[in-house]
């Protein structure tokens, strides 16, 4: 695969290898398999940091009519002004290539042991090797003597599962499925260095001999900050099912994890889950309705562990490089001092999780669908707080603190509206809707007020947060400046608040933690995904929407480009439209750039036409179009609002974003 990006200086090539092989002997009572995957990407990159420093921002704002070189050849640039930088030298003299290699080995056995019981062991391998190469020329507006990092990192992952599985009919009605199970997995990652010099005489080696470079870069950047963690996690586990004369069914889970991410006192915990359910439809009086296919009634309730995101330092005292110091001899040497403090107390973040679900379907099936609702509840969640130092070594602790509530409803329908002997229509829709609350985020121990997040920058506006976690208010709540309009002079104001919440009129200045308000919420109302799929004949066409529905999405890159008092830079065409020339707030992130982040997208559309048999050796053969992100209907005045909706920050599109791009793919299925 070679994907040549749609920004120049950005592509991905990647080579695949798979190879599977499988024998059965003792009668068939023993399966061997052995499966080998490897890949090796390599991609380029372009420059996305801070303060301009961005492709992404600077072919944004650098001016139409400033030329992209001199007269002479060399650079056009205007050090001059703030955080200009010219795009194309961004790209043309700034390296930043990484090469991936992966291989995956998985080795499997199965055995019947008897009829009933079978026991099955795997065994899997993974090794991931990253190399990181960057090189910013002596031309370069980022580095005016030339600087070369090049980086090694190394991943590894164990793991040995296995399990038996007994299944057994008693009675033709009784039906009874037990397994249990043991899995070890020990991961060893990040284990890598960095080297970074500078003061290159020539350009030509790029990176490849850092030997050149005249200055050691001796900080912790220059040396990157790779240090290898070695996390282990034990399970035991197992479950039961039971169904009578498939109209009751019922399962019963329960896990036994342990993991050396967290505490010395709590790395192991139990995690049970329990479901049941009716198969109305197999009841002789069900049956006499004539009107179900199907009818299942389900609930379940049940309790997950999560230690993802957690590495083996998350609990333990740690120590570091803290400053600098010259010694008695005059050498620069490093003080060391604490950077983390222990918490053997911190423990699994839980999740319990109960549902109820109801499945149907009508008429021979053309009608089904599902509808569920649930409660799911996170308890533990683990965030740093600060501490005293009378108390602790270091200002802050990892601690289990936390709780956030999800309560949701899903719906899918499944139908085939239209059913000829030349033509049909299937269709099917999901629906959801989920209310996100953060239930607590301090105890008797840890407290704060609340939690700013989202650094959104922005001239003048530094340390600025444009979101805040509170209790009884969700994920992604976004508490900003309230915009009032102008004053008489066109400059925009904001509402004021005095010490105690009350509105006492406007201001142009405001402050920054005393007249910020709750401004709307990244959480959508309502999800959506709707696939259709036609026949006539041979010829079939299938397209894919997706949608989200009544969030709010900041759009501080709009904020960014209308900012009227900055002498030199590009501005959005609007603003000769919707700014005044001497507004200088024009450009402070308030709820006026919060935007309906609604969106209907046609993610996918496939024409393909099936030739069928065409003789004893081409068994079917199928031939097809597809286009991906065909269009989408918005409000939103950004070039995408499918923004991220995940993490502590979703909601927010703020200049470093990936054009999403539209792709024609032709393509041939052959049975032979």
């Amino acid at each position: 695969m070679n994907n040549q990006g749609v920004m120049k200086g950005t592509d991905l090539e990647r080579y695949i290898g798979r190879a599977f092989v499988e024998t059965k002997t003792l009668k068939d009572r023993l399966k061997l398999s052995f499966n080998v995957n490897g890949s090796v990407t390599q991609q380029n990159n372009i420059p996305a940091m801070g303060d301009g420093k961005s492709v992404y921002d600077a072919m944004n704002y650098y001016l139409p009519f400033s030329p992209v070189k001199n007269e002479d050849g060399s650079w056009f640039e205007r050090s001059s002004r703030t955080m200009y930088y010219n795009p194309v030298s961004l790209i043309e003299e700034n390296t930043d290539y990484t090469k991936t290699k992966r291989i995956q080995a998985i080795a499997k056995a199965s055995v019947n042991i008897l009829p009933e019981l079978t026991y099955d062991i795997d065994f899997t391998y993974q090794n991931e090797n990253i190399n990181y190469n960057k090189y910013y020329s002596t031309r370069s507006l980022l580095e005016k003597d030339g600087r070369a990092s090049r980086a090694s990192v190394e991943n590894e992952k164990k793991m040995v599962e296995m399990y038996f599985n007994y299944d057994k009919t008693f009675r033709t009605v009784h039906k009874l499925g037990v397994m249990l199970g043991y899995s070890w997995e020990e991961s060893n990652d990040n284990d890598g260095f960095q080297a970074t010099t500078t003061g290159f005489y020539s350009d030509d080696l790029l990176y490849h001999n850092l030997g050149l470079g005249n200055n050691v870069v001796i900080d912790e950047d220059g040396f990157g900050k790779y240090y290898l963690s070695t996390l282990r996690m034990i399970s035991f586990f197992g479950r039961v099912n039971y169904s009578y004369a498939s109209k009751y069914l019922f399962q019963a889970t329960v896990r036994r994890d342990g993991s050396s991410a967290f505490g010395v006192n709590n790395r192991w915990a139990t995690f049970p889950s329990v479901s049941v359910a009716w198969r109305a439809s197999e009841e002789e009086f069900i049956k006499r309705l004539e009107i179900f296919d199907d009818l299942k009634f389900r609930v379940g309730y049940g309790v997950s562990g999560n230690s993802l995101g957690f590495d083996a330092f998350t609990a333990t005292q740690r120590y570091g490089a803290t400053g600098w110091f010259t010694n008695s001899n005059g050498d620069l040497v490093h003080t060391i001092g604490p950077t983390a403090n222990a918490n053997p107390d911190l423990k699994w973040e839980r999740t319990g999780m109960f549902n109820v679900g109801l499945d149907y379907a009508f008429f021979n099936s053309r009608l089904s669908g599902t509808i569920e609702f649930y409660n799911k509840n996170t308890k533990d969640l683990i965030y740093e707080y600060p501490v005293s130092t009378t108390q602790y070594l270091f200002d802050k602790l990892t601690a289990n603190v936390g709780e956030i509530n999800n309560k949701g409803v899903e719906f899918s329908i499944n139908a085939i509206p239209l059913q000829t002997r030349t033509f049909s229509w299937s269709t099917g829709i999901n629906l959801s809707h989920n209310k996100n609350v953060v239930k607590k985020i301090s105890n008797n121990e840890f407290s704060v007020d609340y939690i700013e997040t989202a650094d959104l920058g922005g001239a003048g506006q530094s340390g600025y947060r444009g979101q805040r976690i509170m209790e009884g208010y969700p994920i992604g709540q976004f508490y900003t400046y309230e915009w009032a309009g102008y004053d008489s002079d066109g400059v925009s104001v904001f509402n004021e608040y005095d010490d105690d919440g009350n509105l006492v009129g406007v201001t142009a200045t405001p402050q920054q933690k005393r007249d910020q308000r709750c401004t709307g919420s990244a959480q959508p109302k309502l999800t959506l995904g709707w696939n259709n799929h036609l026949n006539y004949k041979n010829f079939s066409v299938n397209a894919f929407f997706t949608g989200v529905f009544g969030n709010k999405v900041m759009n501080a890159t709009n904020a960014r480009y209308s900012n009227v008092t900055v002498v030199g830079t590009n501005l959005l065409k609007s603003v000769v439209d919707t700014e005044n020339p001497t507004d200088g707030n024009s450009h402070i992130l308030s709820d006026r750039y919060l935007e309906n982040g609604s969106y209907l997208r046609l993610s996918t559309l496939t024409l393909s036409y099936n030739f069928g048999n065409l003789n004893d050796w081409v068994q079917n053969l199928r031939v097809y179009a597809t286009c991906n992100n065909v269009f989408v209907i918005t409000g939103y005045k950004g070039m995408d609002p499918e923004v991220n909706l995940g993490g502590l920050t979703p909601g927010i599109d703020n200049r470093q974003t990936y054009p999403k791009t539209r792709t024609f793919m032709l393509g041939v299925n052959i049975n032979f």
